[in-house]
């Protein structure tokens, strides 16, 4: 079995503009695992969407630089 990992942390522009390779890829894998890596706030709409079989919600507050 196939398995494969979208790694698309930041805003939901860049998570709403990867659902087409998403579906692509679920298209042409249909029998593979696919788990998606998001922030907190991406993590409602990916809940929305048909055919992830794992999100996986990154707290990424702690990896950012107080400038």
């Amino acid at each position: 079995m196939d398995n494969f990992l979208i790694i698309r942390l930041s805003s939901l522009g860049d998570i709403i503009h990867t659902l087409p390779a998403f579906s692509a890829l679920r298209k042409s894998f249909p029998e593979a695992k696919i788990s998606w890596v998001v922030e907190d706030k991406g993590h409602d709409i990916l809940d929305l969407v048909p055919g992830i079989d794992k999100i996986i919600v990154a707290h990424t507050e702690g990896w950012r630089l107080n400038r």
